[in-house]
């Protein structure tokens, strides 16, 4: 069996190649965005979802399948993605989802969730990642000169 150790939303992940350890960047947990409350904003942020999975037994190898999806401040889901996991060979196993861009449908709590497949087939959620957006008015075309001194 798989067990689900943790989940985070960052801005980037590294691993080294020599000695395998991973480095996690920017914890996200709020967003803020110059827009009007009532608009769907499409921002292009590079953001991970990184997860970190183990055997519940080391002497078992296990492999599994999970599911990543955003749910919005209704409710509203839009894409899942799905991914193998694999502890055949290893104990541990981290899981990395790299996007490039993000719909915003208005301020609120967002949140990741993160589904793992059981070994009889159903869905599980295993955590939820929440980040809060925040939308800030537009600035009118005015523009204020910086304060001189003559």
């Amino acid at each position: 069996m798989i067990k689900h150790n943790f989940s985070l939303l960052c801005s980037r992940t590294s691993v080294d190649e020599n000695t395998k350890s991973l480095s996690i960047f920017d914890v996200i947990e709020q967003i803020f965005v110059c827009a009007e409350s009532s608009e769907i904003v499409r921002i292009p942020l590079h953001f991970e979802i990184i997860s970190h999975w183990r055997r519940t037994d080391n002497n078992v190898p296990a492999k599994g399948l999970v599911r990543v999806y955003l749910k919005d401040p209704k409710g509203i889901t839009k894409r899942k993605l799905e991914m193998n996991i694999e502890l055949t060979e290893a104990p541990f196993f981290r899981s990395i989802v790299r996007v490039s861009g993000l719909e915003l449908r208005g301020p609120g709590e967002y949140n990741f969730i993160v589904d793992l497949q059981q070994e009889d087939g159903k869905w599980k959620k295993v955590t939820s990642i929440p980040f809060i957006v925040n939308y800030e008015r537009t600035p009118n075309n005015e523009v204020e000169s910086p304060s001189e001194s003559f």
